[in-house]
């Protein structure tokens, strides 16, 4: 026999923030990677060719931090993206417990055309808005990344009242 969980009557999926921003997160991905697809890449490896394109030389975990992928994922994509000749990873001289990720070649061309890709893919997304709207949609995403990286709904509640409550 099957439990039924209870609803409220009145929730709004498609009023809800963690479905919207799912479903946004999907396109913009989608989109993203179909353009990318031009160079065999995906979200996740342009996502570690920008970090290293504004830092060389990240440290894995470092590198994993900065992209949100997961080690073990990040582990396997960089060994994907050596054969490919596109990284190359090197023990830390300094501490031979870090790897380091270096670009094998810094191409110019690539850089911009990838990268005037994701101001293409955002520019969509964000069309009509204005100028201000968009700084104010962004920050709105960053705080609400804030709030989720909190370890606890009681970090955010507290923060939330000390917020409302100078």
């Amino acid at each position: 026999m099957r439990t039924r969980i209870e609803v409220p009557a009145k929730f709004d999926l498609g009023g809800s923030l963690g479905f919207l921003v799912g479903q946004l997160s999907k396109r913009m991905t989608g989109e993203f990677n179909t353009r990318l697809s031009v160079h065999a890449l995906t979200t996740g490896q342009w996502a570690v060719l920008a970090c290293l394109w504004h830092e060389d030389g990240l440290t894995q975990s470092e590198l994993s931090k900065r992209t949100g992928i997961d080690a073990a994922t990040l582990t396997e994509m960089l060994k994907r993206m050596s054969r490919r000749g596109l990284v190359r990873r090197m023990r830390d001289e300094r501490n031979n417990r870090y790897q380091r990720v270096y670009l094998t070649r810094y191409d110019t061309a690539l850089r911009d055309e990838l990268t005037a890709m994701a101001t293409s893919v955002n520019a969509r997304a964000v069309h009509g808005f204005s100028a201000t709207e968009r700084i104010v949609f962004a920050d709105l995403l960053t705080r609400a990344t804030v709030n989720m990286a909190c370890t606890s709904s009681a970090e955010n509640e507290s923060a939330s009242d000390e917020e409302n409550h100078p």
